[in-house]
C-alpha cells in the first residue's frame, strides 16, 4: 500500500513540475484520483498530504486541493543599493561581451543565456511560414520595408496590443531590429550627453551598456522582487536629482521577474507628469507569465501619449528574428526619422511571414504551450538549485519570465563563481553586471530558458560545490 501512495505522489509531483497543473489550478478530487489509481481514498489522502507538506499543493475549504502559487514567498529587496548619482558607469563591456559569446557557445550549459532554446520556441512552425512566404513571394528578397516596417505586421501588432489594453493604429508603431534598438533610439532621441537617466536596480546589463555608449549619467532606483520598482524611493530620489527619463519594466523585469501593481503604475505615471520626465517602458517579457493572466503595461494608462513603449518577439518566438517595435507616442515622427537614419529598412520577408503567423492565430497557440514549458523549467531548476546548494541562499519565486535571482550571504564573491563556472563549461551571470555601481556581488542570475537534462542536473550540482569556495572566510 505504501508503494501505491509513493507512486501517486511522484506522478502528481512530476505533473505539477512539468506544468500539467498550473498555479491555482484544481487537482482531481480524492474520489476521482482513487478511481484513477485504483486505490482507496485514504491512500490518495496520504499522497496529497505529502505534496502539501513540501509546498506543492494546498487544501481549500470545501473546494479540495489546488496547486500552490509558489511565487508567494519572494526574497526581500536587497538591503544595500545605490541611491545616489553614478556619474561614470563602471566599465562592464568586456565581461558583457564575454557573456554574449558564452551564450552562443553550445558546449556551455546556458544558465547565463537569456535566449529561449528550440525546446520552447516555435522554430519549426515559424520556419514553415518563412519558407512558404519566400516561395510564394520571391520579390521580398529584394524589397526594403518602409521606415516604420511592414504595414501588415503593424496591423497585427495593433490587434495584439488591443488585448493588453493599448488602443493605437498602425501609424503609431515603428518596427525595429529587436527591443535593444528601440531602447537605444528612444534614449538617443530624448537625451544629450551628460543628462541623467533613472533606471531600476538591479537591471539588465545591455541597458547599462547603452547608457554608457550615450554618455549618460545614472541614478539607480531600488527594485523589489515582490513588487517591482520602489515608488517611494523614486519619489525621494527625484527630489534630489533632475532626471530626463526613467527606463523600467512593469512585467517580469530582468533579472528579478517582478511585476508592478496597477496602483503603482498609476502612481508612477502621475509622478512622471508632475516632474516632467519621460517614461520608457520595456515590455519584452510581458507575455512570459505562467498563467493565462493578461498583464496590462503602463502604456495602457497613457492618457497624454507620453510613454515610449518598447518590446520584441525575441523572448517568446526567436531571438534570431531580430524583430521588435516601439510605440513612441508624441515622439513617433522623430523616432521614425531616427530609425531610418540608423537602418534604411528591415527584412520584408521575415516581417511579412511573422504577420501571417499572427494572422493565422499561430502565436496564440504557441504562447499557451510556451508558458507551460517555462513554468515547468523555472520551478524544476529552482528545485534543483535548492537541492544543490548546501549553504544558505535565497531564490526568487517568480510568476513569469525565465530567470531566478539567487542571493548568497553577504561577502560571497559571485565574480569568482562566474570564472570558476566558466572554466567548467557552466554559464551564469554575476550580480555586479546588473548594477551601474557594482552592487550585488553576492548574487547571480540563473536562466531557465533551456530544457532540463542530465547535464543540467550535474551542472547545478557542480555549481553548488564551486559556490562553497566563494564564501567569505567566516563561513569556511
Amino acid at each position: 500500500m505504501s508503494f501505491k501512495y509513493e507512486k501517486i505522489f511522484k506522478e502528481i509531483e512530476k505533473a505539477i513540475l512539468n506544468g500539467v497543473f498550473l498555479p491555482s489550478e484544481k487537482l482531481p478530487s480524492l474520489r476521482k484520483s482513487a478511481t484513477t489509481y485504483d486505490c482507496g481514498i485514504s491512500v490518495v489522502i496520504q499522497a496529497y498530504n505529502k505534496l502539501e507538506s513540501i509546498g506543492l499543493i494546498e487544501s481549500v475549504e470545501k473546494s479540495g486541493y489546488i496547486v500552490r502559487d509558489r511565487s508567494e514567498t519572494p526574497i526581500p529587496a536587497p538591503e544595500k543599493v545605490n541611491h545616489t548619482l553614478v556619474p561614470n558607469i563602471t566599465k562592464t563591456n568586456l565581461m558583457t561581451a564575454e557573456m554574449v559569446d558564452m551564450a552562443m557557445d553550445k558546449s556551455i550549459l546556458p544558465f547565463g543565456a537569456a535566449i529561449p532554446d528550440n525546446s520552447i520556441i516555435a522554430s519549426k512552425k515559424l520556419g514553415s511560414y518563412i519558407s512558404r512566404k519566400a516561395k510564394n513571394n520571391p520579390d521580398l528578397f529584394t524589397t526594403y520595408t518602409p521606415a516604420s516596417g511592414s504595414l501588415n505586421l503593424r496591423k497585427e501588432i495593433v490587434k495584439y496590443m488591443y488585448k493588453k489594453g493599448v488602443l493605437i493604429n498602425s501609424e503609431d508603431i515603428v518596427i525595429t531590429n529587436g527591443c535593444s534598438e528601440a531602447l537605444f533610439i528612444s534614449l538617443s532621441l530624448i537625451t544629450t550627453p551628460g543628462d541623467t537617466i533613472a533606471i531600476e536596480t538591479p537591471t539588465y546589463f545591455s541597458l547599462i551598456s547603452i547608457l554608457e555608449e550615450l554618455n549618460l549619467r545614472v541614478v539607480e532606483i531600488p527594485t523589489r522582487a515582490d513588487r517591482g520598482l520602489d515608488i517611494n524611493n523614486l519619489s525621494k530620489i527625484i527630489k534630489q536629482n533632475s532626471i530626463k527619463a526613467l527606463v523600467f519594466s512593469s512585467t517580469f523585469q530582468n533579472p528579478l521577474c517582478s511585476v508592478m501593481s496597477p496602483r503603482d503604475l498609476e502612481s508612477l505615471y502621475r509622478i512622471s507628469l508632475d516632474n516632467d520626465f519621460t517614461l520608457i517602458e520595456d515590455d519584452i517579457y510581458g507575455d512570459c507569465g505562467f498563467d493565462k493572466s493578461i498583464y496590462r503595461p503602463l502604456k495602457s494608462m497613457d492618457k497624454f501619449n507620453r510613454v515610449i513603449y518598447c518590446s520584441s518577439f525575441s523572448k517568446t518566438l526567436s531571438s534570431g528574428l531580430r524583430v521588435g517595435w516601439a510605440i513612441p507616442g508624441i515622439h513617433t515622427s522623430s523616432f521614425r526619422e531616427r530609425k531610418q537614419i540608423s537602418c534604411l529598412g528591415g527584412s520584408a520577408l521575415i516581417q511579412e511571414a511573422l504577420a501571417d503567423f499572427f494572422k493565422d492565430g499561430s502565436y496564440d497557440s504557441h504562447i499557451k504551450l510556451f508558458r507551460k514549458k517555462i513554468y515547468a523549467q523555472t520551478y524544476g531548476i529552482k528545485k534543483l538549485l535548492e537541492n544543490s546548494f548546501s549553504i544558505d541562499v535565497k531564490v526568487t519565486s517568480p510568476k513569469g519570465g525565465y530567470f531566478l535571482w539567487v542571493e548568497f550571504p553577504i561577502g560571497f564573491d559571485s565574480c569568482k563563481l562566474y570564472r570558476l563556472a566558466y572554466e567548467n563549461r557552466i554559464g551564469i551571470v554575476p550580480g555586479p553586471v546588473f548594477s551601474a555601481s557594482d552592487n550585488y556581488n553576492n548574487c547571480i542570475r540563473i536562466s531557465c530558458a533551456s530544457q532540463i537534462t542530465e547535464a543540467t542536473i550535474e551542472g547545478l550540482q557542480l555549481l553548488g560545490e564551486l559556490a562553497l569556495t566563494c564564501l567569505p572566510q567566516c563561513y569556511k
